[in-house]
């Protein structure tokens, strides 16, 4: 008998970064944290920004003025396909060019790879009236693979030197 085992973590594969959206604040990276996530894992995701205006930019206190992430499982990116999602309010304004981490509060568990062997994950800046959208980045999660055999029992080396010919 043979014992083999599989194990799958999803892997970041690309991080283009998208500019869309009238808000002055940009999405300039998206960390998952850890770096390995295999099936089951908590994971937590944190969204750099920058406000890239030339004036102060928030609206706390209003539901816009917040990071909001979203995992699909394919393309197009639909309700159909959305699988999880999250968001993280800000508590002040940002500077002119400043630039902040916002970590989501909220844990994202990780799909076995039969559900989502690809997931693809964006992230979206807060935005604030008249604004109508908030900048946003992307990243694509990739399912790798691994397997491993492990045999039950190894046969220990034999000396041919131990052993005599028979001859009829």
């Amino acid at each position: 008998m043979r014992f083999s085992s599989i194990f799958c973590s999803l892997a970041v594969s690309a991080v283009p970064l998208l500019a869309q959206g009238s808000s002055p604040v940009k999405v300039t990276g998206i960390t998952v944290a850890p770096a390995n996530l295999p099936a089951g894992t908590q994971a937590t995701f944190t969204v750099a920004l920058e406000n890239a205006g030339t004036k102060a930019y928030g609206c706390v206190g209003t539901p816009g003025f917040a990071v909001t992430v979203y995992v699909f499982k394919a393309k197009p990116y639909t309700t159909a396909n959305l699988v999880w999602q999250g968001s993280q309010s800000l508590a002040a304004p940002l500077n002119p060019g400043e630039r902040r981490s916002v970590t989501l509060a909220t844990k994202w568990t990780v799909p076995a790879a039969s559900t989502a062997p690809t997931l693809y994950v964006m992230a979206w800046s807060p935005v604030c009236a008249p604004d109508e959208f908030g900048q946003n980045a992307q990243i694509k999660l990739e399912q790798e693979c691994v397997y491993a055999f492990h045999p039950r029992f190894t046969l220990a080396p034999i000396n041919p030197k131990d052993f005599k010919l028979i001859r009829k």
